[in-house]
């Protein structure tokens, strides 16, 4: 056991999580835990079985599945399931229920057998009736990607007949900029400086755009594609019209959503409406 507790507390002190719960998914009568536990390490293990390595370490296992509603003592901060993924016949809802019950982030050390490995040297004993999923480290990796999960370290034992894979769950950073994109904030401020707005283009961008800064000053959408016309935005229901209309509706400002078709809609405002107001576009605002 002296392998696996120095193992884990490697794979926790390099992620600074030492001192954090750790749980073991599939954890058996306890051994690992228990060696963690010998390294002052806080271990709990997940386990149906009831078969326990010492009374103590009793205390320290949750009877039950990864599946289960509720998972006592959960988040944890990390997991890790030594040669128990492969039972799982859909290994990445398995990781999609594990990933609910860490921390943000969370960190997990998975250890499987390697295929490629088996089929290589004939080691047919390997492939047994309760192993119902198998893994290269290509697949492993795409499960675990999948369950939404980034790899920090893929790498073999030394017999290369396991696979190792440090995960970390994905941050929402990417969403995160989305939100904070100074884009966005200063098509927000247009639209906050105008009480008649109009948007040219019932495009994508447009209702992404509307659906993210819900403004209450739109008047309506204008797009020359007939049909689209009559119809209405799917996030605040405006309704989308002929740029004909322009002339009743009679804005104070135009958004130009259509960036392909900015300057053909710029000339039609021009000569074919005499439009005097404000224009601006997703093109002209991305520069301020």
């Amino acid at each position: 056991m002296s392998f696996r507790r120095n193992q884990l507390k490697t794979f926790l002190k390099k992620y600074k999580i030492l001192n954090k719960k750790i749980l073991e998914i599939g954890s058996g009568a306890g051994q690992h835990i228990q060696a963690l536990i010998d390294g002052k390490v806080n271990a709990f293990g997940l386990e149906y079985g009831n078969y326990y390595y010492n009374e103590k370490i009793k205390k320290k296992i949750y009877k039950g599945f990864i599946f289960d509603k509720k998972i006592k003592n959960n988040p944890y901060s990390s997991f890790f399931c030594f040669n128990f993924l492969e039972h799982f016949p859909d290994p990445v809802l398995a990781l999609l229920s594990i990933k609910k019950i860490l921390t943000k982030p969370g960190y997990g050390l998975i250890e499987v057998p390697n295929l490629e490995f088996d089929l290589k040297n004939k080691e047919n004993f390997n492939l047994v009736r309760d192993h119902v999923s198998y893994f290269t480290p290509k697949t492993l990796s795409i499960a675990i990607e999948l369950a939404g999960f980034e790899i920090l370290k893929l790498y073999f034992n030394k017999a290369k007949s396991s696979i190792y894979a440090e995960i970390k769950t994905k941050s929402n950073k990417v969403i995160d900029n989305f939100r904070d994109n100074e884009k966005i904030n200063n098509i927000g401020k247009f639209f906050k400086k105008k009480k008649r707005l109009v948007i040219w283009g019932a495009s994508h961008q447009t209702f992404t755009i509307l659906s993210m800064l819900k403004p209450k000053n739109i008047i309506a959408i204008v797009d020359s594609a007939k049909f689209k016309q009559n119809k209405f935005d799917p996030s605040l229901g405006i309704k989308i019209v002929s740029p004909n209309k322009l002339i009743d509706i009679n804005p104070e400002a135009i958004f130009i959503s259509a960036a392909s078709f900015e300057k053909e809609i710029r000339e039609i405002l021009k000569k074919k409406f005499n439009f005097k107001g404000k224009i601006e576009s997703i093109n002209t605002l991305s520069k301020k």
